[in-house]
């Protein structure tokens, strides 16, 4: 975020368009207030359409009603917003003020970080040469205070009291370099398995005479795992291991089709339309008509046959794209968040998956393979394809919380989210 500059209306995707913009009670009025007061803020309040009703204490929020266009009323035809142009920014609501940074409170301090939704940040962070790390600053890095979620840290909670252990374990993991990522992530996934029956939301094993002896164990299950005698032992068995990835290519489409049932932006559509077609064309052998379909068989083939071209033609460059991507969601959605490691790690790799179906079948990398390797050419569609994807995935569906919850919960089973499912997962990588 030291690096960040928005780029405004040179932006490829405003955050003022395909989403609908929240508004807080304090903005709702602020907005109107400051609009009303002078000539040129005038203008924009007759085209502030809020829906719902705010009301105070119970948390509830606004909308401002998008238009025809999928775009924010009071955005200009150069693609600037008119209120921070009539008013400046502390007229602005605070999701338009903050947005694309996030701030997560956790132990007496504000960890700045940002939403991949934006083109610009996901450039910075996907293509980014180091790992992506936290460092102490002076400097003012929000407009306005503002904390978007919290980790309590209570020592009284094992589950948030040991967050930061927790997450610096597994940004060590997802950082090393002498084992694939899909091993290394299923090495997370490993601990998670072991520690999940008495490390968990609402654990009583930390209590007491218990809490040594709970502490040791976490900590030796780290440690263990981290071993480089594990790690590659296990990429050695999961080598050996043939997952027909078919179900999970069935999975994945489904869940990226079946946002297109909600309010969606021309540019996730266009994203899906260009993917499918170019899988489902290569699948039947001929362009694929409004009727055509594929099998869940079928469709994998052809990402398998992709993805092993892909990699042999630039090596390690997609897995160190995709390390970044899960480094970036290690720091920016806290664990806490859901009720165990089990459940949160799946819901990172559905997403990773998810993003690996779009890159492998994107049409600009399909050209590649015909022309003979040249590593700056190659890399150069990789990085616009997976920076392109990536946001415009980003702003579709992980923004989108509650269709996340629901498309994720089939991964659910009586006893939580398996190692099993999750190993499966990796597979697809």
């Amino acid at each position: 975020m030291a690096a960040f500059t928005c780029i405004a209306e040179k932006c490829e995707d405003t955050c003022c368009e395909g989403w609908a913009v929240s508004l807080d009670p304090p903005s709702i009025e602020r907005l109107k207030t400051t609009l009303a007061a002078s000539p040129e803020g005038q203008r924009h309040v007759h085209r502030l359409v809020v829906l719902g009703q705010p009301s105070p204490g119970t948390g509830h929020r606004a909308q401002i009603q998008m238009n025809e266009q999928g775009a924010c009323p009071l955005l200009e035809p150069d693609r600037r917003c008119g209120v921070q142009a009539a008013a400046g920014e502390p007229a602005l609501p605070t999701a338009c003020s903050i947005f694309p940074r996030t701030a997560l409170a956790v132990a007496g301090r504000l960890e700045i970080g940002a939403s991949l939704a934006c083109p610009e940040v996901s450039r910075l962070v996907l293509l980014g040469q180091q790992p992506l790390e936290l460092r102490q600053t002076d400097r003012e890095m929000l407009p306005r205070p503002y904390v978007g979620a919290a980790v309590n840290g209570d020592p009284d909670d094992a589950y948030s009291h040991f967050f930061l252990e927790i997450r610096e374990f597994m940004l060590r993991l997802i950082r090393r370099p002498d084992v694939p990522l899909a091993s290394r992530l299923v090495a997370a996934a490993h601990f998670a398995e072991r520690v999940g029956p008495f490390f968990h939301a609402g654990t009583t094993e930390f209590v007491g005479a218990k809490l040594r002896f709970a502490e040791r164990r976490l900590r030796l299950e780290m440690a263990e795992v981290e071993t480089r005698g594990f790690l590659e032992t296990l990429d050695r068995d999961l080598s050996g291991i043939n997952v027909p990835g078919a179900d999970t290519a069935a999975m994945l489409a489904t869940l990226l089709i079946e946002r297109k049932q909600l309010h969606h932006s021309p540019r996730y559509a266009d994203l899906l339309r260009a993917v499918f077609s170019s899988l489902q064309q290569e699948a039947l052998g001929r362009p694929a008509s409004a009727e055509d379909s594929v099998t869940p068989d079928q469709l994998f083939a052809v990402y398998a046959r992709r993805r092993q071209a892909l990699q042999s033609r630039i090596g390690s460059r997609l897995e160190l794209l995709f390390a970044n991507y899960c480094q970036h969601f290690v720091l920016r959605n806290p664990f806490t968040q859901v009720a165990s490691l089990l459940e949160y790690l799946y819901r990172m790799l559905v997403q990773v998956a998810a993003l690996h179906l779009l890159t492998v079948g994107h049409p600009r990398l399909v050209a590649r393979p015909m022309a003979p390797p040249e590593t700056n050419p190659d890399e150069a569609a990789l990085n616009e394809v997976v920076v392109h994807v990536t946001q415009t995935f980003t702003k579709a569906i992980d923004h989108q919380r509650q269709f996340l919850d629901v498309a994720l919960s089939a991964g659910g089973e009586a006893g939580g989210f398996s190692f099993g499912r999750l190993l499966v997962l990796a597979k697809f990588l």
